[in-house]
């Protein structure tokens, strides 16, 4: 039965972030039809091998995301999920992440293809349509961006605006950096919804 399977699933997940969930688990937990649906998203998005953007690609963007809307709970467990997928993909660019973590509004000392990624989330983020419709067009004709490489970027965005948002509405945001760095050591490792 559902219920029950997802009562087991919710509490393996308080059982792996420690005794008391944090960030957005403790949301998971409180709600757990909802925790589970997002948590399917999450693992639609950033771990499906569809192609397009890499998973250390998506796992910067959804840091930069993170850091921009001031969310430190996500953005510190993304960039720890970027920094474990940086270390198993051989042709990842250590650039794009550094630059996310010490100049989040430079995007333009990365290389092309990175540098409208995040012009491109940041529009989206920002929430402008006139923004959001040039900074589309640069992506495909300047950066090089396929449209299925745009679409993700465009959904990751939206959907990590979104977490954030939950995060900061729901005051559960407060925890540590030991914390981030361990719940995405263990997503990246096994994904969002296989992480037990």
């Amino acid at each position: 039965n559902f219920s029950t399977w997802l009562d087991k699933r919710c509490l393996r997940r308080v059982l792996l972030f420690s005794m008391e969930p944090k960030g957005i688990v403790k949301n998971f937990v409180a709600y757990p039809e909802h925790g589970h649906a997002l948590s399917l998203l999450a693992e639609t998005l950033m771990v499906t091998d569809e192609g397009g953007l890499s998973r250390y690609e998506r796992e910067t963007l959804a840091a930069y995301i993170s850091k921009r809307n001031r969310c430190d709970f996500c953005y510190h467990s993304h960039r720890a999920m970027a920094e474990s997928n940086l270390a198993r993909d051989t042709n990842a660019d250590p650039k794009f992440l550094d630059v996310v973590i010490r100049f989040s509004r430079r995007p333009e000392l990365l290389e092309t293809r990175h540098e409208y990624i995040l012009k491109l989330g940041e529009a989206v983020r920002e929430n402008d349509a006139y923004k959001i419709v040039d900074a589309r067009l640069d992506a495909e004709i300047i950066g090089g961006l396929t449209e299925q490489e745009i679409h993700q970027v465009v959904l990751i965005t939206s959907a990590f605006s979104m977490y954030n948002r939950y995060v900061h509405g729901m005051d559960t945001g407060t925890t540590t950096l030991v914390d981030c760095g361990a719940i995405g050591e263990r997503i990246a490792d096994h994904g969002y919804m296989n992480a037990s």
